[in-house]
């Protein structure tokens, strides 16, 4: 098959949808197809095999993301060159607009894939302004955009639920992102060597985030924590990788918390480079619940970290109790969550039930979900025409 993925959001940017789009795209390649790449033109990306870029301006609400400009006719020669055999949308607006209407004009099989919850960012368009009505808008035009769709990938039960909520009736189908599990696999070489280059020594106990620094991951709330955690367990520290808007903010709460010895900020981290941090750490930590599936929980399992996590329904079949991490539900509960964690006996045990249940999720079995439920879309809709 020739596949076209159309997106907003691609290398050089760093986030969880790119991620789960270079995985995707390994892994139907690893399988004999190819994959072409539509998405946004960005300063100096330079030369690119398999990727179509669209002119595109700065987003004005957050200037990381870039959104199409306009579609030439010049592109859609280019695409219509490719003779895909299937569009998949891995955004709903900009870039997505264009995947689906390249679709219509082709009579292709239109899959999209729902990364994002955008009624847990519309903060960045208000600014606090009418966020209600912002928030019921998204929640329309997610109906929508998905009903256009011939069938719609949700990676988690929450996401299903969600967009059966909002009334999608299109085809809906749950597949979680997979995960390169082997790449996470602890290595206690890289454990002692990154330590040493962090300047963190091997009792220290190492809680660890990895992600954008953004209001919705509710960072803040980790670092709130820290004082009691320091109190009561001083050999602990809070490793942050990542970057975002919400940086500076999050350095002056810690200076101003006086734990700013106990909290590493390492600014944006390369995906190449990501295992390193997992594997030097002790626990995997967050207080996020705006994630579609959380691909950060899956990665520090593969680790061997054990998670400990605020509640929330996408965690449903990643996180167990007292098996591999540990829940907390309120922000005031994250201090004595971490603490409870640090002095548990069994936390060997967790280790080893993270690496196993991180199993079910890997990046082979991924490629293979959504290559089957591409020729079922094939099959849909060569019997359509005939």
């Amino acid at each position: 098959m020739k596949i076209a993925f159309f997106t907003d959001t691609y290398h050089p940017q760093v986030n969880g949808v790119v991620t789960s789009i270079g995985i995707l795209k390994s892994q139907l390649e690893r399988l004999g197809h190819k994959v072409v790449i539509i998405t946004v033109k960005v300063p100096n990306t330079g030369n690119e095999t398999d990727v179509i870029r669209v002119s595109s301006i700065p987003f004005p609400m957050q200037k990381e993301h870039r959104v199409a400009m306009f579609y030439s006719y010049k592109t859609i020669r280019m695409i219509k060159r490719e003779k895909f055999d299937l569009i998949h949308t891995h955004t709903e607006f900009s870039i997505g607009t264009f995947g689906r209407i390249v679709a219509g004009k082709l009579n292709l099989p239109l899959i999209h894939t729902y990364h994002t919850m955008y009624e847990d960012y519309t903060h960045y368009v208000t600014k606090g302004v009418g966020d209600r009505y912002a928030v019921k808008l998204v929640k329309k035009l997610s109906r929508i955009i998905c009903n256009k769709s011939d069938c719609v990938i949700a990676p988690s039960e929450k996401t299903y639920s969600v967009l059966k909520n909002y009334g999608v009736r299109s085809n809906l189908t749950i597949i979680p992102t997979g995960v390169d599990i082997k790449r996470f696999y602890p290595d206690l070489e890289i454990y002692n060597s990154f330590r040493d280059k962090l300047g963190i020594s091997r009792s220290v106990n190492v809680l660890l985030f990895v992600g954008r620094l953004a209001k919705e991951k509710n960072i803040n709330a980790m670092i709130k924590a820290m004082p009691e955690i320091v109190e009561k367990k001083p050999e602990t520290v809070l490793v942050i990788a990542g970057d975002g808007d919400e940086k500076s903010s999050l350095e002056n709460l810690s200076e101003k918390l006086r734990v700013s010895d106990n909290i590493i900020f390492i600014g944006e981290v390369k995906y190449t480079e990501i295992d390193k941090y997992y594997k030097m750490a002790d626990f995997f930590v967050s207080a996020s619940t705006s994630e579609t599936q959380g691909l950060t929980y899956i990665e520090a399992l593969a680790s061997g970290l054990p998670v400990i996590a605020k509640y929330d329904s996408n965690l449903k079949n990643v996180v167990e109790e007292r098996y591999n991490g540990s829940f907390f539900f309120e922000d005031s509960e994250l201090p004595e969550a971490v603490l409870r964690a640090l002095s548990a006996k069994e936390t060997a045990l967790w280790k080893k039930n993270a690496m196993r249940s991180a199993e079910k999720f890997s990046d082979i079995t991924f490629g293979q979900r959504v290559e089957k439920l591409y020729y079922s879309q094939l099959k849909q809709k060569l019997q359509k025409v005939i």
